[in-house]
C-alpha cells in the first residue's frame, strides 16, 4: 500500500482499505490528437514523466480506473454464468 493511503483498523476496529489496486506510478494515455501514433512511444516515460504520449502518475485518479474496470470484469463473470 502507498505511503500516502490510509490504513486501518479504524477507530471502531474495522479493518480497512476495503479495496485495494494499483495506484503509484500508472502509465496512462494523455493523448495528443494533433499526433499520429501519440500513445505509441520509443521509451516509456519514468515515474512522474511524460513521454510521446503517455504520462506516469498516482493517486486515486489512477486506482479508481483500475478498481472499476477489474469490478466491471468481475461482475461480467457472473453475469454470463462462467462460473462452476
Amino acid at each position: 500500500i502507498a505511503s500516502f493511503s490510509s490504513r486501518g483498523p479504524t477507530s471502531d476496529g474495522r479493518i480497512k482499505p476495503d479495496v485495494v489496486a494499483p495506484g503509484k506510478w500508472i502509465l496512462s494515455a494523455g493523448a495528443l490528437p494533433q499526433e499520429q501514433g501519440e500513445c505509441d512511444p520509443s521509451s516509456e516515460p519514468g515515474a512522474g514523466g511524460k513521454d510521446e504520449g503517455l504520462l506516469s502518475l498516482q493517486g486515486t485518479s489512477m486506482a479508481t480506473p483500475v478498481a472499476a474496470g477489474t469490478a466491471a470484469l468481475v461482475r461480467q463473470y457472473f453475469e454470463e454464468g462462467y462460473y462452476p
